[in-house]
């Protein structure tokens, strides 16, 4: 990106370096909002012990997603609340299990855990169900991506679709307005990630 910037080449980015960067044209998804909508969502379905899935590795959209998160947890200013934040680095498969293993057998195990990809959130229903967990009655789990597995798993993954294809499209648009005026002020655009209801979320556990 640098380099492309000191040569002067239009471009226009599909996500984003740091939160609020304006050195350049980028589209992003809104991961920070819809994290804290899944905390909402999880919330008024009486969750109060929570887990928080993620990944190790420097990227904004992971910041933006704990983020999201964090913020409306702290928002509450509810003191039964809790939160089981763990990590693991995103090209790991022997750390993943350790990590995964940590929310699943901990004295106050979560009863709904945010996921801030797909893939960690299905990795998390597997081995919940191969404790004898069951999703959503013991576990209530969201994901973010809305990888094509999200629908065959069982149950269907509750996640965010990042809507792929209207981002190439405002991409799109957004490149031949750069080409066509490389000289106006940068632009950036958030779109608004769709949540996907299928069957991983539910109320909280009965006490």
């Amino acid at each position: 990106m640098a380099r492309l910037q000191a040569r002067g080449f239009p471009f226009v980015a599909h996500g984003r370096n740091g939160t609020d960067d304006t050195s350049y044209c980028w589209l992003d998804t809104d991961g920070r909002a819809a994290f804290a909508d899944a905390f909402e969502l999880l919330y008024g379905l009486g969750h109060r012990r929570f887990g928080l899935l993620s990944i190790d590795d420097p990227l904004t959209f992971r910041i933006l997603r704990e983020d999201g998160m964090r913020n409306a947890f702290d928002g509450k200013g509810d003191p039964g609340l809790s939160l089981c934040h763990v990590s693991c680095a995103r090209y790991d498969p022997e750390g993943r299990p350790r990590t995964i293993s940590t929310l699943l057998d901990g004295p106050d195990r979560p009863t709904a855990v945010l996921a801030v990809a797909d893939g960690l959130a299905i990795e998390l229903m597997a081995a919940a169900q191969a404790r004898g967990l069951s999703i959503p009655e013991d576990l209530s789990v969201i994901g973010f991506d809305n990888i094509p597995a999200a629908a065959h798993v069982t149950p269907g993954l509750t996640t965010f679709d990042a809507r792929i294809a209207d981002c190439a499209s405002e991409l799109a648009a957004m490149l031949l307005a750069r080409i066509a005026a490389p000289d106006q002020p940068h632009v950036s655009r958030l779109l608004t990630p769709q949540l996907v209801l299928r069957h991983s979320h539910g109320p909280a556990p009965r006490a």
